[in-house]
Parts: structure tokens; C-alpha cells; sequence
């Protein structure tokens, strides 16, 4: 039983896409830059929101 709206589903789906690609622009950014390793917790935050958001999409959650 889907208990999101069809707009609400895809608002997630985007969100989701949107975090995951900031997360690799994010990494680049700071492997370029040679940051030190706690500088990439941000890219664990933002991957990890990323794929939240695209499996609650996916199952209509």
C-alpha cells in the first residue's frame, strides 16, 4: 500500500538525485583539494541522504 501522493514521490526522487549528485561534486571537490579525511564525513552525510531518499521513492514510503 503506497502511502505517498504521485508529486510527493518524485519531489523524493529528485532529492534524492540532487543529494547523491552533490555528494560527488562534493568528493571531487575535496580530493582535489587534498582535505583532510574528516572533511569527508560530508560526503558520507550526503550520500547517505541521497540513497535514503531514492529507496523511499522507490518503495512509495
Amino acid at each position: 500500500m503506497e502511502n505517498i501522493l504521485p508529486w510527493g514521490r518524485q519531489r523524493r526522487l529528485l532529492a534524492g538525485l540532487a543529494a547523491s549528485a552533490l555528494a560527488v561534486v562534493t568528493a571531487a571537490t575535496l580530493i582535489l583539494a587534498e582535505a583532510g579525511a574528516w572533511w569527508f564525513l560530508i560526503v558520507f552525510v550526503l550520500t547517505w541522504v541521497g540513497a535514503l531518499l531514492l529507496l523511499e521513492a522507490r518503495d512509495r514510503t
